[in-house]
């Protein structure tokens, strides 16, 4: 009977211990068969071309914004230079971009070199002797010994061949970048050599690339062995086309109507606009063949105002005040077409830039020793500022998209699969009304959105233009360079899907 009492026993005990060890297993199954069950639900989904959630996106029904990338660093360097005989004007520069980006489904970082080579031709004005009205304001100010008044106005077209090079990293890219054009020289090369300067870039990496084989050959070296990705082939060609027009104001004079104050003021205004087109077309990796056609519209303002006032008839101090701003605007239309020349999407982005700083400096006049204890300076950098980046985004292949489709070759031709061109149509056509509605109505219905926010230093937008340029301005000849570094780093961004507006702005929580 003990023995029968105790195996009972232990059979109550083993009965208690195998409902935990079950009820382990199935808390762990329940954990694990969720992800699991979505993936087989979500590849059943689109098997079947629905509307389906993403196992990446933990909000249920909503799509992946995988027609973006984040982009959390992006550097532009632009050097520059022109020439100018009675009004007619030319020019080169060379520009290098270096991009970093993350996808924002994924998490995936990646990295791209951007090398572009410009020339230009166009015409300008300035504060020269054959421009009337230029002339008697300046005579008028000196009469008045209200200083003097300077003008800059350029308007011309310009053309652009750039090459696309992609790393899995941003280390790869900045050393490719650090080959290319780290040095001094190698920048002036380009900027000198302007649409040409890809050619003279890709001869002097293959120059290079021999002597060093050549130079370990003799040395006894391994010449297989020295590294040639200073050769590398880009990934996609860019070409673009376009127009500018870009001027600056400037008066610059003394200050005080008395012996008591004096002082020394200047201020400046520019205003930069620009339009182009562009083609970029890949010629390497995955995306081989598919082209990707741009249209773009730039509006960028600046105003500085830089004074000092010499107080020390008054008080032992003298004090100088500057002030910066700028506000720069732009409106973008992209057309992304597969091998085929089929569209893919449409995408239309506003950015949106604004900029300023100042500073106010008090010590003791010029002339007197200066007193380290009687000087002060509060600063503010007027090249740092905030843009914002807002992206509209229709997809236009597949069944599911036909009605966008319909509406998007409602208002563009595509000829030849290359370019998107707005269809002609007189003003107040009801037809191009219809069209117009047709298109809203497909983007409010089926758009995704998303909404990018950056930190910047420099005009990331367009350039300082006239107003940032120095150089020799005669009498109906001159010449000039301009050098610009500008900078943008990620902030934040969120993602709107129209066809689940419920879901609200969601914060793209892989770009972080």
């Amino acid at each position: 009977m003990r023995g029968v009492q105790g195996e009972r026993g232990a059979s109550t005990y083993e009965y208690v211990a195998l409902i935990a060890v079950v009820a382990a297993v199935s808390g762990a199954f329940a954990v694990l068969a969720g992800p699991i069950i979505e993936s087989v639900r979500f590849s059943i989904c689109r098997a079947f071309g629905g509307d389906c959630p993403s196992s990446t996106n933990p909000h249920i029904g909503q799509r992946d914004p995988n027609f973006t990338k984040c982009t959390i660093f992006d550097q532009n360097r632009t050097l520059g230079f022109n020439a100018s005989y009675r009004g007619i004007r030319g020019e080169n520069s060379g520009k290098d971009q270096l991009i970093e980006q993350v996808d924002p489904v994924t998490g995936k970082k990646t990295a791209a070199v951007i090398l572009t080579g410009k020339s230009g031709l166009g015409v300008e004005s300035g504060d020269r002797d054959d421009v009337p009205i230029l002339d008697d304001i300046n005579k008028r100010l000196k009469r008045r010994q209200r200083g003097k008044f300077d003008v800059s106005v350029f308007a011309g077209i310009n053309g652009e061949l750039g090459s696309r090079y992609d790393f899995d990293d941003v280390e790869q890219a900045e050393r490719f970048l650090n080959g290319r054009r780290g040095a001094d020289w190698k920048r002036v090369v380009s900027g000198l050599s302007g649409t040409t300067g890809n050619a003279v870039e890709n001869g002097l990496a293959t120059l290079n690339k021999y002597v060093r084989k050549g130079w370990a050959w003799l040395t006894g070296g391994d010449p297989a062995k020295v590294a040639d990705e200073q050769g590398l082939a880009p990934n996609a060609i860019i070409i673009r086309l376009g127009g500018e027009a870009k001027g600056s104001a400037k008066w610059s004079g003394t200050l005080g109507a008395d012996n008591k104050v004096q002082g020394k003021a200047s201020g400046e205004a520019g205003l930069n606009g620009a339009l182009s087109g562009d083609l970029t077309v890949f010629t390497e990796g995955p995306n081989r063949g598919m082209r990707i056609y741009t249209n773009k519209g730039t509006l960028d303002d600046n105003l500085k105002v830089d004074g000092g006032l010499d107080l020390s008839n008054i008080l032992p101090a003298a004090a100088k005040v500057q002030l910066q701003g700028a506000k720069g605007r732009t409106v973008t239309y992209t057309v992304v077409f597969d091998k085929e020349g089929n569209p893919l999407r449409v995408q239309f982005q506003l950015d949106t830039e604004v900029k300023g700083g100042g500073g106010v400096k008090v010590g003791v006049p010029q002339g007197k020793q200066n007193d380290p204890a009687k000087t002060g300076e509060v600063k503010g950098d007027g090249n740092v500022g905030r843009r914002y980046s807002h992206i509209y985004n229709l997809e236009l292949s597949g069944p599911e998209n036909k009605e966008n489709l319909d509406a998007f070759e409602g208002l563009f031709a595509t000829p030849g699969g290359l370019v998107a061109v707005p269809r002609s149509f007189s003003y107040g056509d009801p037809k191009y009304i219809e069209q117009l509605v047709k298109f809203r109505t497909a983007m409010d219905k089926n758009g995704q959105e998303v909404k990018f926010e950056y930190d910047t230093f420099g005009a990331t937008l367009g350039s300082e233009g006239a107003s940032g340029e120095k150089g020799i301005k005669k009498k109906g000849f001159g010449i000039g360079w301009t050098d610009e570094t500008t900078r943008a780093r990620y902030r934040s961004g969120h993602y709107f899907d129209r066809r689940h507006p419920d879901l609200g702005w969601v914060p793209l929580a892989n770009c972080r």
